[in-house]
């Protein structure tokens, strides 16, 4: 799956709450922030995403994570090289930050200890 065949979100994508796109060992999911950022503004229902490992994912989907899913709980996020500390910052300022319970940045080399 990739940002041109990543199905289109369904009708009543409103009801989605969990969502899983890690990749492992190169396999799986080859999405970027396009194809991300359309499934989270269809998705304010969100609790739970993962989205280990896609090193495509980038500020774009953090902003929109920020914006568009006030009720994210659980968010992994291991292996998003692109990520920097301004995108963290933006979730933990946003209404979700204070009640996200999980969050992971293992191998995040950009972000560093002044935004978590």
């Amino acid at each position: 799956v990739n940002d041109w065949t990543l199905p289109p979100p369904p009708r009543h994508s409103f009801n989605i709450h969990e969502l899983s796109l890690d990749r492992h060992a190169d396999i799986g999911p080859d999405i970027s922030d396009a194809g991300l950022v359309v499934l989270l503004r269809c998705t304010p229902q969100l609790r739970d995403i993962s989205v280990g490992w896609c090193p495509k994912i980038g500020n774009a989907s953090c902003a929109t994570l920020a914006n568009h899913c006030p009720h994210l709980r659980s968010l992994n996020l291991a292996g998003c090289c692109a990520l920097g500390d301004l995108s963290i910052m933006n979730i933990a300022d946003a209404q979700c930050g204070p009640k996200l319970e999980r969050l992971s940045l293992r191998s995040c080399e950009l972000v560093t200890s002044d935004a978590v």
